[in-house]
């Protein structure tokens, strides 16, 4: 605390007097502190020793909770020699080598009509019709004996529209014909070329256009005429117009109504699961193909209900009743499907057939194996499954590192300059964690320490390096003892309820689960108790910094009065002194005048 105390009056240094005293004071407020900062040191490594311990509960029940069901320990994998045959397994499959031919891969059913159900464009059809509504609006280039002429294409144009503008451009003949295919310069003596780099509209390409030995340009192949953005119910099929109603396709009922458009009809196939199939509207040939979502020679269900569109895709024949227009019959058209295969393979000479590339264990007849089948082969793959330990082993490792981790931090904690030192708890959860580690289990037949398994540790001596605590893992022996005999290693570290034999890790699992208790735990109630001692002392340091301010105070008021009395003497003083001073020498003066 600053002193402001100075004896002027007196000249006395009582101000060091006072700064003593109340350094005296103050030193006993300073224990105090150092003991408040010692203690939320002690905390903070009480602390992080919780959160090691913690860490190492964790890791044991990643084995109690979830390894232990999900049957780590009796894991398997499946390696092929081939890319032509992948496989995977379950916990159930034995451990075996199979050889794998593959003769013929299953497909899918796909289904379309035999012929076109769109019409061919002729002169009328729009551009924004022409093959589903595909063609790009923009320009297109003709050059007729190297000279460019640059055509519009608008998607509001009709085919004769753009036709004409050819015509009218270049002086080429330009048509389109019964079939749906167009000509460009027939019976022109003239070096052509249509397109360049710089055209924007792609009417080219859609029209199929192909140069041919006269150097005139036919579409190869018939363009149809359907709009896909179109209702359905107003568009023109060569077999009809689409009514209203509902029509099933694998197990999924569709609604055709007067805003269903043949675009958002597809979508809605290929949004439903249950429909099995994979639609596309096929511009090129001007016929909607599904093909099966499944693999085999199974046909697409396919039925026509109130509306007659499977009939006019050219999926099935129906007959309808005059009368009503209901539908008294339907069937499947002829050659309207094309059935899938199914894959022919062979497991250890054994020739199996299946519907689907993916061979379950139920078709295989070997329990727990699924095979893909990716390509044929020429000779056989060979699959070997065996012990998968990488899930167990990675797991083991994690204990061990969080066991070594709580051991040595617990070890630096408690030595002798350690800032827990003499906690006594603390050392026999320590001890009782680690003796527990090296302890035999009772009631097993297979193994029955850890040291059996591979994980091993020093003995304990006075001597607590991290050389001789530690625990260590022997990769091959414990990879060989998962693999011979993992049964009894789950036995070893969790137990056996049926035999009543307590594992390893169980027993470690109790005395963590104790200790880390939120409520009656170790950790808890010190903690709890280091708070409580912080508190207190804070209480105390603040009541004895308020007594020291009023102890100073007291100094200070009575060392000013002590001046203050010393100043009025020394004043009183010096006055007597003056006077007497001056009366002698009055006395003195007098004698001298009488005498002379």
């Amino acid at each position: 605390m600053a002193i402001t105390v100075k004896g002027l009056g007196s000249g006395l240094d009582y101000q060091s007097w006072i700064t003593a005293l109340v350094g005296a004071k103050q030193a006993k407020i300073d224990a105090v502190s150092t003991n408040v900062s010692k203690i939320g040191t002690q905390e903070t490594t009480l602390s992080n020793l919780k959160s090691n311990y913690t860490s190492l509960l964790a890791s044991i029940q990643t084995f109690s909770k979830t390894l232990a069901l999900n049957n780590v320990f009796n894991q398997k994998a499946a390696t092929s020699s081939s890319s032509a045959v992948a496989a995977s397994v379950s916990a159930y499959a034995d451990a075996q080598t199979l050889k794998i031919g593959v003769s013929q891969l299953a497909t899918a059913t796909t289904a379309q009509s035999s012929s076109a159900v769109a019409s061919k464009v002729d002169g009328t059809t729009l551009v924004s019709s022409i093959s589903g509504g595909i063609v790009k609006p923009g320009t297109l280039s003709i050059y007729v004996d190297n000279t460019k002429y640059s055509i519009a294409v608008n998607l509001s144009n009709t085919l004769g529209d753009v036709l004409n503008n050819i015509t009218s451009a270049t002086g080429l003949a330009a048509s389109v014909d019964a079939e749906g295919k167009v000509t460009i310069g027939a019976g022109s003596s003239s070096n052509i070329v249509i397109g360049s780099t710089a055209d924007t509209s792609n009417v080219s390409n859609v029209l199929s256009l192909t140069k041919n030995v006269d150097g005139s340009y036919t579409s190869s192949k018939s363009v149809f005429d359907t709009d896909t953005s179109a209702a359905l119910t107003s568009a023109a099929f060569t077999s009809g117009n689409v009514t209203a109603g509902t029509f099933t396709i694998g197990n999924a009922e569709f609604t055709i109504d007067g805003t269903t458009t043949l675009s958002s009809l597809v979508k809605q196939i290929n949004d439903n699961a249950n429909a099995g199939v994979t639609a596309f509207w096929d511009s090129n040939s001007g016929k909607l193909a599904l093909e099966s979502s499944n693999q085999g020679a199974s046909n697409i269900n396919i039925q026509a209900g109130t509306s007659n569109f499977t009939d006019i895709m050219g999926f099935t024949t129906s007959t309808w009743n005059a009368a009503d227009g209901s539908m008294a019959s339907t069937e499947l058209t002829n050659n309207s499907q094309t059935l899938g295969t199914n894959a022919i393979l062979t497991i250890n000479g054994t020739t199996i057939t299946s519907s689907s590339n993916t061979v379950t264990s139920d078709i295989s007849g070997i329990t727990g194996l699924t095979l893909t089948l990716n390509a044929e082969t020429s000779s056989n793959a060979t699959i070997n499954v065996a012990t998968d330990t990488t899930s167990a082993v990675s797991a083991i490792e994690s204990f061990v590192t969080s066991f070594n981790s709580a051991i040595t931090s617990t070890d630096r904690a408690t030595s002798l300059t350690g800032n827990l030192h003499g906690e006594s708890i603390l050392d026999m959860l320590r001890n009782k964690i680690r003796s527990t580690a090296t302890d035999n289990v009772t009631g097993t037949t297979g193994y029955q320490n850890l040291a059996s398994i591979g994980i091993t540790a020093g003995k304990i001596s006075t001597n607590l390096s991290a050389d001789t605590t530690q625990l260590v893992i022997d990769s091959d022996k414990l990879a060989a003892a998962l693999k011979s005999n993992p049964d009894a290693v789950v036995k070893l570290l969790l137990g056996d309820t049926a035999s009543g034999t307590t594992g390893v890790l169980t027993k470690m699992e109790t005395s963590l689960s104790n200790s880390l208790d939120p409520i009656n735990g170790y950790f808890t109630t010190r903690s709890n108790s280091y708070e409580s001692q912080v508190a207190r002392l804070n209480t105390q340091k603040t009541s004895m910094a308020d007594a020291l301010t009023k102890y100073q105070t007291q100094l200070e008021t009575k060392f000013a009065a002590m001046d203050k009395l010393i100043s009025a003497l020394k004043n009183s003083a010096s006055v007597f002194d003056s006077y007497f001073n001056t009366s002698s020498s009055n006395k003195t003066s007098s004698s001298t005048t009488l005498g002379g």
